[in-house]
């Protein structure tokens, strides 16, 4: 029995690096594990997590800087694997460049990935469901 067993955790950037090593960690100890990422590298993870055991997983790819994109996400978790109750915003981008050389298209996209998607992902407030779903 995993310390998370029952538990339902959304992963955001779950295709690699630190999103990957917390989504399979989840899954170990027994959690539903919604993978999130937009490199399609999620299906991959979360089939590798549900061969491994004693949790389940699902890709689910999203873009979490678009709003209509987390809506559904979070709605295809819940009709998925149940209402989370663990969301862990790990999706995040960035580039090494001097402030002058940063285009502004490059900021945007680093602001909503960075700090727009968590925004998103937690006002919804997934784990009831949000205001708008």
């Amino acid at each position: 029995m995993g310390r998370f067993e029952g538990k339902v955790a959304i992963v955001t950037g779950a295709g690699s690096g630190i999103g990957k090593a917390t989504a399979v960690q989840f899954g170990a100890e027994g959690a539903s594990v919604a993978c999130l990422d937009v490199t399609g590298a999620q299906d991959s993870v979360a089939a590798d997590i549900s061969s491994a055991g004693p949790g389940k997983a699902v890709g689910i790819s999203c873009d979490v800087s678009n709003e209509d994109a987390v809506k559904a996400a979070v709605s295809e978790v819940v009709s998925r694997l149940g209402s989370p109750s663990i969301v862990c915003n790990i999706a995040g981008i960035g580039k090494f460049s001097h402030t002058t050389d940063v285009e502004l298209a490059d900021w945007n996209r680093i602001v909503g990935v960075n700090l727009t998607g968590p925004f998103l992902m937690c006002r919804l407030n997934c784990w009831n469901h949000g205001p708008a779903l």
